[in-house]
């Protein structure tokens, strides 16, 4: 009997351990990149569904809370269309609120998915107020969190961005 308590509390301790070393791992990703709202200059992102797709811009201006979009032709450099519109310091503090949450201005430079050869194309170039630069481009694969900013991008803007 008092074997299998020993066992038990060991186990007990044992999973604690892994609970809080989960947390503290969270906890630490969390924190590292951080951003504050008043960091952020621009955040511009480029995407493509594919071969004979469009492309779309989005530039989100965080000092004027404007939204520039504009759209290309299939291998083309010419204007389809492109609108202006502006956003709240809300939306924006709910954009910086769950982007810091799902660890986006941590996401790697690069996610290619070799072999695909008519995959996906997302670009995004991050532009701090002190003109420093992040790019991330994703070729037919994403970061784990892209989803969850797919819909963070469109509850804050209004738009699907990624």
């Amino acid at each position: 009997m008092k074997k299998k308590v020993k066992i038990i509390k060991t186990a007990l301790v044992v999973l604690l351990s892994i609970i809080v070393i989960c947390i503290t791992i969270f906890v630490c990703y969390y924190f590292k990149g951080k951003k504050e709202l008043n960091e952020i200059s621009k955040i511009k992102t480029t995407y493509c569904y594919g071969y004979l797709y469009p492309t779309y811009t989005y530039e989100i201006d965080f000092i004027s809370n404007t939204i520039t979009c504009t759209s290309y032709s299939f291998n083309s450099t010419n204007i389809e269309d492109s609108f202006s519109t502006s956003f709240s310091e809300e939306d924006a503090a709910y954009f910086i609120k769950y982007a810091n949450l799902y660890g986006f201005f941590n996401w790697k430079e690069t996610y290619t998915k070799h072999g695909v050869q008519d995959g996906i194309i997302v670009n995004i170039n991050i532009e701090y107020v002190d003109k420093s630069n992040r790019t991330v481009e994703c070729y037919a694969e994403f970061p784990n969190t892209f989803d969850k900013m797919q819909e963070v991008f469109y509850e804050a803007f209004g738009y699907n961005m990624l």
